[in-house]
C-alpha cells in the first residue's frame, strides 16, 4: 500500500510522505537499479571521462536549484519537483539533451547538451536571495579544510581526478549539512544521518561520509575496470553534489 501511494497516488495529488525506513530503502533500490540501467545503456555510447562530467553537471545543478525553489515556495510542490521525481525529470531531460549533443558533435557534445539547462539555470538565479553570506562562507571554509588533504593526494598522484571529485562532492554535502544544523537550526531528514546526528552530533556527517565513501572508492579502484570505476565515482560525485548544492543554496537563502 505504501509503495502504491508513493509511486501512483503521490504523483497525482502532489503530496509525498516524508523519509522513513521503508521509502528510504525503496528509493535506494530504485536508484541502484536506475544507475545500473544507465550504465548498461551509456557504457557503449560514452566514455566516462571529464567531458561526460561536464555534460551531466548542469543537470545536477538545475535539479538542485528547482528543489530549492520549491523549498522557498517559488515553485509548486509536486511529485515532479521534489525527490525522487525531480531526478527522474532531470534524467530524461539530460539523456535527451546529451543524445542531441552527441548527434550534432561527438567530440564536443557536452557543450551542446549544456545549453538548455544553463539557460534555465540563468532564469532561476535571480530568485536566489543572498540573505546568509556568512553561512555560505562557513560551508566553503569547512569544505576546503576537509578537501585539501585529498587535493594534496591528487597533486602527488596518489588519487585520480574522479576519486577526488567524488570525495570533494561528498565533503561539500557534509559541510553544508553540518553548518546548517550546527549554527542555523536546520534539521536532517534522512533516516541514517538523523540517527547518527542525534547520537553523536552534527559532526557525525563528516565521519559518516568518510567512513562510507573512502572504503567504497578504495574497493572501486581495486576491483573494477577503468570505465566502470570512473562511472561509479562520477555517480558518487553526483549524489554528493545534488544534496550539497541544495543545502548550500537553502542556507544562503535562509529557507
Amino acid at each position: 500500500m505504501n509503495f502504491f501511494y508513493t509511486y501512483f497516488i503521490c504523483p497525482i495529488i502532489g503530496k509525498c510522505p516524508g523519509y522513513n525506513i521503508f521509502n528510504t530503502t525503496l528509493y535506494a533500490l530504485v536508484s541502484i537499479i536506475t544507475v545500473y540501467l544507465i550504465y548498461k545503456y551509456a557504457r557503449k555510447r560514452y566514455k566516462f571521462d571529464m567531458k561526460f562530467v561536464y555534460a551531466v553537471l548542469p543537470f545536477v545543478v538545475l535539479g538542485s536549484l528547482i528543489r530549492v525553489m520549491v523549498d522557498a515556495n517559488i515553485y509548486p510542490y509536486t511529485f515532479w519537483t521534489v525527490t525522487p521525481g525531480i531526478w527522474f525529470v532531470m534524467l530524461i531531460f539530460g539523456l535527451i539533451n546529451i543524445e542531441l549533443g552527441r548527434k550534432i558533435s561527438k567530440k564536443d557534445y557536452w557543450k551542446i547538451s549544456s545549453l538548455a539547462p544553463v539557460i534555465i539555470i540563468l532564469t532561476i538565479l535571480p530568485n536566489i536571495a543572498l540573505r546568509n553570506i556568512f553561512g555560505g562562507v562557513l560551508v566553503l571554509v569547512f569544505w576546503s579544510a576537509f578537501t585539501i588533504p585529498f587535493l594534496w593526494m591528487y597533486a602527488i598522484k596518489k588519487l585520480d581526478v574522479y576519486s577526488l571529485l567524488a570525495i570533494a562532492a561528498q565533503m561539500f554535502d557534509a559541510s553544508a549539512t553540518f553548518i546548517s544544523i550546527q549554527f542555523f537550526g536546520y534539521v536532517e531528514k534522512h533516516v541514517l544521518p538523523t540517527f547518527l546526528i542525534n547520537l553523536l552530533g552534527p559532526w557525525a556527517m563528516f565521519a559518516l561520509k568518510l567512513a562510507v565513501v573512502l572504503p567504497i572508492i578504495y574497493i572501486i579502484n581495486k576491483e573494477t575496470k577503468n570505465s566502470l570505476a570512473r562511472g561509479l565515482k562520477i555517480t558518487i560525485m553526483i549524489l554528493g553534489m545534488a544534496t550539497g548544492i541544495r543545502d548550500f543554496i537553502r542556507l544562503i537563502m535562509l529557507v
